[in-house]
């Protein structure tokens, strides 16, 4: 069984996932495959040419970059997800975080999609603290809204309560998949 584990930038995708770690499961992340395509020696030297400079690209570059041209968040996207979905595709974690994975239209490679969220006014607070009150709305660009991924979503995993809350969430998501976890004790 595989199942991903989506939902919106700072919803709670990453805590999910450490629940199930912790708790013995097998899991994947896409931002980590993501990060691995950025650095890799080919994906930089084009990006290097898309953008006009002559020395690596960080993340924050691009970001801004992405955040005002269309054409070049389609053309880094042609350029990266078919390496970061190979990747994936390949991975035989049981469970796997993918941020874009309605956006990518990845989810029929799955048995099952698990959407994290938190409620726009939560996820909107998340995000003023992590990239400050002027930096959080081209976050958002690029992504389906969170209700519609709710819509599409096999379960939903709420944290806009406590981690035990949402621990106890997850566990008895796994249960009704028939996911045997181990305690988190031993």
């Amino acid at each position: 069984m595989r199942i991903a584990i989506t939902g919106g930038i700072a919803e709670g995708k990453s805590t999910v996932l450490k629940f199930l770690e912790a708790r013995g499961a097998s899991i994947a992340s896409a931002d980590a495959f993501a990060k691995d395509v950025f650095w890799d020696p080919e994906v930089q030297m084009t990006l290097r040419r898309i953008l006009g400079v002559d020395e690596d690209v960080t993340p924050a570059q691009l970001r801004v970059a992405l955040a005002t041209d269309e054409s070049l968040r389609r053309e880094v996207n042609q350029l990266m997800h078919p390496k970061i979905l190979s990747g994936m595709i390949e991975d035989h974690a049981m469970f796997h975080e993918v941020p874009l994975l309605f956006e990518t239209c990845m989810h029929p490679q799955y048995d099952a999609v698990w959407v994290v969220a938190c409620g726009d006014d939560e996820q909107k607070r998340r995000l003023i603290e992590r990239y400050g009150e002027d930096g959080w709305t081209d976050i958002m660009r690029g992504q389906l809204e969170s209700v519609a991924k709710r819509v599409m979503a096999d379960e939903i995993i709420r944290t806009d309560c406590s981690l035990a809350e949402t621990e106890a969430a997850v566990l008895d998501a796994a249960k009704r998949y028939e996911i045997t976890l181990v305690d988190s004790a031993g």
